[in-house]
């Protein structure tokens, strides 16, 4: 079984499985329900509406499955699949599209390892906004959901295109990861993928759960910036090209911003009556 058999078999799979509560999230979505509320019952009702998102369970049921099933696949293509062994020639960087050759770089150990250390420092930044609300639990839940969403995507595609890294074409490479093939693994930078997931999750939920604080923006543009600097690290040390950067900075993005958008807490009219209130959810 090789890598494209693996990666078509995983993704038919998870769509197949999941199109049934796609399509019942996307009906939920139109409907528009009237609630006739006691007015004992309106500032429960009410305090629930506090909170930005919420949890939808076909979503949730979605998006973990897709992960799972993209994780399950590409650890089956690593087990089964056999590793490409290098035949020992430097290739030719004429070879290289004229953007990427301009950036291409031998590779560099240390920068490696700082790259490293800043994509944790990334990850970890969701606890700012963790920290800053009392529903710590929630960010959690929909943060895991867009690291297995983020993580099981790239490695799905990592499996279906093979692409030599850019140490390939120097002496000096990294002999390890040569032996286990991960030569072949440019396409795309799961370490920028990773970044820009947490730097967009963190900073649009910041903004979500502090619509008016002074913060914002600093926040956006720092996450950024620690997401952006592992992506140059990443170039510069010779582990990648600039479009597989790119290429991991959007993924990473639309993973980032989609989960926790996904989960908005639905647009809510109050309208006061005789017995209590009704609430209008539109979804």
């Amino acid at each position: 079984m090789n890598k494209r058999q693996v990666t078509t078999i995983s993704i038919l799979t998870a769509l197949l499985f999941n199109l049934p509560l796609f399509a019942q999230d996307n009906a939920e979505s139109k409907q528009s329900d009237s609630i006739i509320l006691d007015k004992g019952k309106k500032e429960n009702i009410l305090n629930n509406a506090d909170s930005p998102f919420e949890y939808k369970k076909a979503l949730d049921i979605s998006l973990f499955s897709i992960g799972i099933t993209e994780w399950t696949a590409c650890l089956l293509n690593e087990h089964f699949s056999e590793t490409e062994k290098w035949n020992g020639k430097l290739l030719e960087k004429s070879n290289v599209n004229a953007f990427d050759r301009f950036f291409m770089h031998s590779y560099n150990n240390t920068i490696s390892t700082i790259s490293d250390i800043t994509v944790y420092t990334t990850v970890a930044l969701p606890l700012l906004t963790m920290a800053t609300s009392d529903d710590y639990i929630k960010i959690a839940f929909m943060y895991a959901e867009t690291m297995l969403l983020a993580t099981g995507t790239a490695r799905v595609l990592k499996n279906c295109v093979d692409r030599n890294r850019p140490y390939m074409y120097y002496e000096g490479g990294p002999s390890s990861d040569i032996e286990e093939g991960d030569y072949l693994n440019s396409w795309l930078s799961g370490h920028t993928t990773n970044a820009f997931a947490a730097a967009v999750f963190t900073a649009y939920t910041f903004s979500s759960y502090n619509p008016d604080s002074k913060w914002k923006i600093p926040v956006w543009i720092g996450s950024l910036s620690f997401a952006t600097t592992t992506g140059v690290l990443r170039v510069l040390s010779g582990n990648h090209f600039a479009t597989d950067v790119i290429s991991g900075a959007i993924l990473g993005s639309a993973c980032g911003f989609l989960v926790p958008y996904l989960h908005k807490t639905k647009n809510t009219v109050i309208t006061p009556l005789p017995a209590g209130i009704a609430i209008t959810i539109k979804y």
